[in-house]
């Protein structure tokens, strides 16, 4: 109730991604769909509530939605807001997430070579966060969201090896 009271009070990005991460703690797919949903409005370039709500239409199996939401991110990434930081040497692991989700659908759908390229996408952005991984900058990264980095660039090389043996059988490369 605090947390609903809360978006009535300041009815920002935040507190509707707070909201969010709550329902998705309760497994209230919906509920949280609809919260980040409200977050994307006050806020529509805020990566982490994108791929949160990414996140959760594909634990609603709601493939589109969440290619959708993918796609805006590494729209995002390619543009202005993708290119200028604040601090260049920070990477935006969002976007090696967003990869990651679009290369997952991709291999639902059995879209083998479009889940490699973009297997490899989040390569070059979790690649380059893992080189920097020891630079000052990262110090204030949470050990549980490096653990994490480290464990989605794993998931995404073994990804990419099966993918490349499955495209050369298809294709007897």
């Amino acid at each position: 109730r605090l947390l609903v009271s809360a978006t009535q009070s300041a009815p920002c990005g935040k507190t509707f991604y707070r909201l969010a991460q709550f329902y998705t703690k309760a497994n209230r797919s919906e509920d949280a769909i609809r919260a980040f949903e409200e977050a994307k409005v006050r806020e529509p370039r805020n990566v982490q509530n994108l791929r949160a709500l990414g996140d959760a239409y594909r634990v609603a199996k709601r493939n589109e939605e969440a290619k959708r939401i993918y796609e805006i991110i590494t729209e995002l990434e390619s543009g202005v807001y993708g290119k200028v930081r604040a601090m260049p040497e920070m990477i935006e692991a969002e976007f090696g997430y967003a990869h990651l989700g679009l290369a997952d659908v991709a291999t639902e759908e059995r879209a083998y070579e479009e889940a490699l390229g973009q297997y490899q996408a989040a390569g070059v952005v979790f690649g380059e966060a893992w080189d920097h991984r020891d630079w000052e900058a990262y110090r204030g990264v949470s050990p549980l969201k490096r653990a994490d980095w480290q464990a989605k660039y794993q998931y995404l090389l073994e990804r990419s090896e099966e993918h490349t043996s499955e495209l050369q059988s298809q294709f007897r490369i």
